[in-house]
């Protein structure tokens, strides 16, 4: 800044370049605040992705049991559900009820309580999610008639 007789004021002079510098610095700390935050949202989002597709598999299993039993099938369902990463389901319990009385005669009823367990792996990262049923089947013969699930929980 000149004053009136056009001379420099000599506390002023060179005062642009360090505002400059402390102007970057601060704006590149919150550019760095802003880059961290952001990854550490987009890592639980996927986190939660995982998740969701861990249940979702065990879910498919409970359904793939209760398939089987409908057919009659004493095996215990396992496979797996596609997606980027995929997730597998096992079925690693079938446990046998007693009737509940939702079945009508001629109806025969078949009650389980069926645990399913499912599991998405991405290298090292394994995320496990279980599922537990109580489903009561309905025959007539050997054909199922009705099916109830009567609990549906997340373990």
């Amino acid at each position: 800044m000149k004053a009136a007789r056009g001379v420099w004021l000599l506390e002023e002079r060179g005062l642009a370049f360090p505002m400059t510098l402390f102007v970057l610095v601060v704006l590149a700390l919150l550019a760095a605040a802003l880059g961290s935050s952001t990854a550490s949202g987009l890592e639980g989002a996927r986190l939660a992705d995982w998740n969701r597709k861990a249940l979702y598999a065990a879910e498919a299993g409970v359904e793939h049991q209760i398939h089987l039993l409908k057919e009659g099938s004493p095996a215990y369902a396992s496979g797996s559900v596609g997606g980027s990463p995929p997730a597998r389901y096992q079925v690693t319990r079938v446990t046998v009820l007693g009737p509940s009385g939702r079945c009508s005669l001629p109806l025969v009823p078949v009650r389980r309580e069926i645990t399913a367990r499912g599991e998405l792996v991405q290298g090292a990262a394994v995320v496990t999610r279980s599922v537990q049923a109580v489903v009561e089947i309905c025959f007539l013969g050997s054909s199922p008639q009705r099916v109830f699930v009567e609990d549906w929980r997340e373990l």
